[in-house]
C-alpha cells in the first residue's frame, strides 16, 4: 500500500533523502539587507498589496525590519515565543491504542528527543507574527529506520502564494511565476491564523504596521525637536562692510559652535546665544506610550505584564492579564501541536510502522496543565468520597500532578490497612511493645481492648480507631449530606458550607484524634527505648 500525505499525494521516499532547497538552483535567496528600507507609507502599501497578490517577499522583509527596529515588538514577540519553548512535551499514543500503536509512539518520541525541538518550536512560533513559518525536514535512513536528521528553518522571504491558490505556500524559484509546490513530507508548514483569511494576512505583524509607523515617525520628530529646542539659537552679527568671505567664515563659526562649542571669528564680528524656544515634549511621549501599549495588547493580550504606568497597575489586574497570557500560550501550543502531528509525527510513524491513518498516529502533547494545590484538593477529594461520590483515581492523580506507580514499585498505604509481612526481629519488637512496662499506665485512652499476643499495639489501636471512625464522622458529615441534597450547584455548596461549621459536633472526632496521638506516642517511646 502506497503512503499518502495529508493532501492525499503519494510519497516518493527516494526524494526524502535530498532537501528540496538544495536541488532548486533558482531559489531566490535574497540577503536581508538587499531590499529597500520600508519606512514610508507608500512603500508599506506596496508591500501589503504585493502580499495580497502572492508576492510575500516585501511584506516578509518589512516584518523582519519591524522586529529589528522596534524594541517593544522584539521584546513582546520573544515573550510569546519563550512561553512555548519553555513548556515540557511528550508523545502520546492515540486513544485505546494497540500495542503496535504504543510502540510507534515510543519510536517517535525517541527520535524527537534526538532533535532540538525547543529551537524548532521557536521557529514555528514565528508564524504568530508573519502568518506562516516553514521548517524543512532533512531525512536520513539507517537500515529500515527513517529519522529526521535535522530540522532547518527557512526565511519567510523564500516563499510565495500562487495567485490562483492564495491559501497554499510555494517555494520561490526563477523558473515559474507561481513557484514550486513544497515536497510531501519534506516540510513542516505552520499557518498561524490570528484572524480568518489567507496566510499573507493571517499574522499579527500586519496589525502592528500602523503602531510601528506612528512610533517611527514620532521618534524621528522627537529627535528633531530635541535638536532644535535643546540647544540655544546662535546668531552671528557682522558689519555691513564685511566681505562674502568674512560672512562665510562667520557662518562656519556659528554652525561649529553648535557641534564643537568652540570657534573663532574675525575682529568686528560677534556671536550671540539666544535662549531656545520653550516647548513641551509630552505629546511625543504620549504617542510613544500609546504605540507601545498597542503593541503589547496585540502580541501578549495586555499591558500590565509588560510595563507599569503607576496609576492603573494593580496586582489583581496583573493577575488577570497573566491569565490571559496563559490562555494565549495554550492556544499557540495547541496550534503548533496540530502542525507537528500532521507534518512530522505522522510521517515518522508511517515510514517506520506503516501508520497510514493520521487519526491513529502518535500525538505531540504540550504539558500546559498547572498542578493544583495538593492540600486543598486532597481535602476536597476526601470530603466528596466520604459522601459517596465516585471519583476516577487516574483523573485525581493527573490533577495533583502525581505519576502512576510503576509495576512492583513500593507504594504508600493508608492507616488501618494490612501491613506488609514483618521480619522476625520486627515481630519480636512488636511483641515486646505489648508487654513493655514503660508503655503501660502512663497514657489513658478510650481504646480499651487489650492487644493480642504477638500483635503490634499500634496496629491494634488503629484497627479499633477505624471501627469508631464512622461513628465519629457521622455528626460531621450528616449536615454536609443534607446540604448537598438542598443545593443546585457546586458554587452554592461552597458558599453555604462555612455556615455549617459552628454547629458541627466534633467531640467524638477530637477524642479519636487524641487516641491516635497517644498510640503514636507509645510507638515512639517503645522504639526509642527498645529499638526495632
Amino acid at each position: 500500500m502506497s503512503l499518502l500525505d495529508q493532501h492525499g499525494r503519494p510519497i516518493a521516499t527516494g526524494k526524502l533523502k535530498q532537501r528540496q532547497t538544495d536541488r532548486i538552483p533558482g531559489t531566490v535567496r535574497y540577503a536581508m539587507g538587499d531590499g529597500a528600507s520600508y519606512t514610508s507609507i507608500s512603500q508599506v502599501k506596496q508591500a501589503l498589496d504585493g502580499a495580497k497578490r502572492g508576492n510575500l517577499f516585501a511584506q516578509a522583509f518589512l516584518f523582519e525590519e519591524m522586529q529589528e527596529r522596534d524594541d517593544q515588538i522584539s521584546t513582546e514577540m520573544a515573550k510569546r515565543v519563550m512561553a512555548l519553548t519553555g513548556l515540557a512535551w511528550s508523545v502520546e499514543p492515540p486513544p485505546d491504542a494497540t500495542p503496535a500503536e504504543e510502540k510507534a509512539a515510543q519510536t517517535v518520541e525517541d527520535l524527537l528527543e534526538q532533535l532540538d525541538m525547543e529551537a524548532t518550536i521557536g521557529d514555528l512560533a514565528r508564524a504568530i507574527g508573519y502568518g506562516y513559518a516553514c521548517v524543512e525536514i532533512e531525512w536520513s535512513r539507517s537500515g529500515s529506520v527513517w529519522a529526521p536528521n535535522a530540522l532547518h528553518p527557512r526565511p519567510q522571504t523564500w516563499f510565495q502564494t500562487p495567485q490562483e491558490m492564495p491559501d497554499t505556500l510555494h517555494l520561490r524559484n526563477a523558473s515559474s511565476p507561481d513557484g514550486e509546490p513544497l515536497n510531501p513530507w519534506g516540510w513542516i508548514t505552520h499557518i498561524h491564523r490570528a484572524r480568518s483569511g489567507y496566510p499573507a494576512r493571517a499574522g499579527l505583524f500586519r496589525t502592528l504596521i500602523w503602531p510601528y509607523l506612528f512610533k517611527h515617525y514620532s521618534m524621528r520628530d522627537w529627535l528633531r525637536f530635541i535638536e532644535l529646542h535643546g540647544l540655544p539659537v546662535r546668531v552671528g552679527r557682522y558689519d555691513a562692510s564685511a566681505s562674502p568671505e568674512d560672512q562665510e567664515i562667520l557662518l562656519d563659526a556659528v554652525v561649529g559652535l553648535g557641534n564643537d562649542f568652540a570657534g573663532i571669528v574675525p575682529e568686528g564680528m560677534s556671536i550671540e546665544l539666544l535662549e531656545a524656544t520653550k516647548s513641551d515634549s509630552k505629546p511625543f511621549e504620549a504617542m510613544l506610550r500609546w504605540c507601545d501599549a498597542a503593541i503589547s495588547k496585540v502580541l501578549v493580550g495586555g499591558t500590565l505584564t509588560s510595563q507599569a504606568d503607576g496609576k492603573s497597575s494593580t496586582n489583581a489586574l496583573g493577575t488577570i492579564h497573566n491569565t490571559v497570557r496563559q490562555e494565549i500560550r495554550n492556544s499557540d501550543a495547541r496550534a503548533i501541536a496540530r502542525t507537528l502531528n500532521r507534518d512530522l509525527l505522522h510521517p515518522i510513524a508511517a515510514l517506520n510502522h506503516g501508520v497510514a491513518d493520521k487519526r491513529r498516529a502518535p500525538r505531540f502533547h504540550f504539558h500546559t496543565e498547572e498542578p493544583e494545590d495538593i492540600s486543598t484538593l486532597a481535602g476536597s477529594i476526601a470530603t466528596l468520597v466520604n459522601t459517596g461520590m465516585k471519583l476516577p483515581r487516574r483523573e485525581m492523580q493527573r490533577r495533583l500532578g502525581l505519576p502512576e506507580p510503576e509495576e512492583g514499585e513500593e507504594i504508600l498505604a493508608p492507616l488501618g490497612t494490612t501491613a506488609p509481612p514483618q521480619a522476625p526481629q520486627q515481630a519480636e519488637a512488636a511483641t515486646r511493645l505489648t508487654a513493655c512496662p514503660h508503655c503501660s499506665g502512663e497514657h489513658q485512652t478510650s481504646l480499651s481492648a487489650a492487644p493480642s499476643e504477638g500483635k503490634d499495639v499500634v496496629e491494634q489501636y488503629t484497627a479499633q480507631a477505624m471501627e469508631r471512625l464512622p461513628q465519629a464522622m457521622d455528626p460531621l458529615m450528616a449536615p454536609i449530606r443534607a446540604l448537598l441534597s438542598e443545593v443546585s450547584s457546586l458554587e452554592e455548596f461552597g458558599d453555604r458550607l462555612p455556615d455549617l461549621f459552628p454547629d458541627m459536633d466534633t467531640d467524638e472526632f477530637v477524642r479519636l484524634l487524641n487516641d491516635g496521638t497517644t498510640a503514636a506516642h507509645l510507638a515512639g517511646r517503645h522504639e526509642a527505648e527498645h529499638g526495632r
